[in-house]
């Protein structure tokens, strides 16, 4: 998880922040063979592993299938990601600038087409980056799933 490699470069300021694009810890795949509160524990145990960087750090979290599985509500329901994950504006889906770049993470596992909630706010939120291109003339957006896949 947390490299010495990672931790070396973090004491020198080689780079500021890091964006974890989902999948977090896996907790999720307790969930049907464990008690409910299994998962809490690997929550728990993967915040240990990532602390020494991210208490550090800005650790900007996108959530993936095993954060937000939107499909079966037996198993993650984003409920834990949600609270351990305080993102500006939303746990699922929020952009924040830093310096000449404006960062844009998405929900690959939630709606996205144009009439739906993160739909209009990515619409929104690209419209109101664009009009302040001069402070952010970079936009990175970013998510869980590829946008395009060969397989």
């Amino acid at each position: 998880m947390i490299t010495k490699n990672m931790m070396n470069r973090q004491e020198k300021k080689q780079y500021h922040g890091i964006l974890h694009c989902g999948d977090v810890s896996y907790a999720n795949k307790f969930n049907k063979t464990r008690p409910k509160w299994a998962a809490q524990h690997v929550w728990d145990t993967w915040g240990q592993m990532a602390e020494p960087i991210a208490s550090k750090m800005a650790y900007m979290v996108s959530p993936g299938n095993h954060e937000v599985d939107v499909y079966d509500s037996t198993l993650e329901n984003g409920t834990i990601y949600s609270k351990r994950f305080i993102m500006p504006g939303n746990e699922h889906y929020f952009s924040f600038g830093v310096g000449m770049v404006h960062f844009v993470s998405v929900s690959t596992d939630e709606d996205i087409d144009p009439s739906s909630t993160q739909g209009v706010w990515l619409d929104r939120t690209l419209a109101k980056i664009n009009k302040q291109r001069n402070l952010w003339p970079w936009v990175v957006v970013f998510q869980h799933r590829p946008i395009y896949n060969s397989n």
